[in-house]
């Protein structure tokens, strides 16, 4: 094999001088000794951009990109991608991207770059079959701890996207009605949905321990003495039961409902709602927050005697 041939093959030999300094076809072949037609075959093989006539004499990158106005016509008119420009003039996605920054140029948002015709999914559906394989290959899958921690870490604090950024009102107002109309327009979704989180089926299932009684001390007396205690604020927010709209909810701390009745040690805390319907997750997390608050705090206490609480109530009269 010729000389020539081989510096044809070397894709990024050929790439720097086609693309980076510019040269063209014809000039590239008169300083290896072949046929311009030879360079062109190998750019077509190696799927390098090839320019037209008009064009033929381009400028290396740099002078390319540092064009405002041409820069400004492929992203913003031609509504090209960073990558897409990237990919046509040969450099990295980062330097389109920091030259966009320099001129000013509004960058679009990864929700208009890949949104309606320019999405790849636009107008295309997964088949029946294509979806059951898709079914099966993440049913059972359980991610490993090491791997939970390492997503948690990953998009925590700062590197989150939502990292400092609320959610306006307008914005609330229009997901909720966005949702509403949703499934006023299809109601069957919501049917689907709940029967695919009844019973086992639930991804918070616990063997049906929501329905085992609680013990019979657990009654409206000690509720009010716990929710007195904790001078009727919630444990971790400190919402009182005016800002929480009813009565504290009184959370068993151990989990366990039959507490009062087998006469192991039982602690209790009073919760907002918001925070309560928090403690269905993460349960053992959850328990040694709890008793460290009542340890370090209340001294391992959670709730008045009768004696206490019928004292504290003559002290109100």
């Amino acid at each position: 094999m010729s000389k020539r041939n081989k510096s044809c093959q070397n894709k990024d030999w050929l790439f720097d001088q086609y693309i980076t300094q510019g040269k063209s076809s014809g000039k590239i072949a008169e300083e290896i000794g072949c046929g311009a037609s030879t360079i062109q075959h190998w750019l077509k093989l190696h799927q390098i951009p090839i320019r037209d006539c008009s064009s033929s004499k381009l400028k290396p990158i740099s002078q390319i990109i540092e064009n405002k106005e041409w820069l400004y016509s492929q992203y913003i008119i031609q509504k090209k991608s960073a990558t897409k420009i990237a990919q046509e003039i040969g450099c990295q996605q980062e330097t389109v991207s920091r030259y966009l920054h320099k001129f000013e140029i509004p960058i679009r948002t990864q929700s208009e770059e890949i949104g309606g015709d320019r999405h790849p999914m636009f107008g295309k559906h997964f088949s029946e079959e294509s979806k059951q394989k898709m079914s099966l290959a993440n049913t059972g899958h359980v991610l490993s701890e090491e791997t939970r921690k390492k997503l948690s870490k990953a998009t925590s604090g700062a590197n989150n996207p939502r990292y400092g950024k609320t959610v306006t009102l307008e914005q609330r107002q229009k997901q909720s009605e966005s949702m509403k109309k949703f499934y006023r327009e299809h109601p069957e979704v919501l049917i689907i949905q709940s029967e695919n989180r009844i019973g086992e089926k639930n991804y918070n299932w616990k063997g049906g321990i929501s329905f085992e009684p609680y013990c019979p001390k657990f009654n409206q007396d000690l509720k009010e003495r716990v929710r007195a205690f904790f001078d009727y604020e919630c444990i971790t927010c400190g919402k009182t039961t005016e800002e929480n709209g009813k009565a504290l909810s009184v959370h068993h701390v151990e989990y366990d409902k039959s507490a009062c009745c087998h006469g192991k040690p039982v602690h209790f805390a009073a919760m907002c709602h918001r925070c309560h319907s928090k403690t269905n997750f993460d349960r053992e997390r959850w328990e040694a927050m709890m008793h460290r608050i009542i340890d370090e705090i209340y001294n391992g206490r959670s709730y008045y005697t009768k004696e206490e609480y019928k004292k504290i109530k003559l002290k109100n009269i």
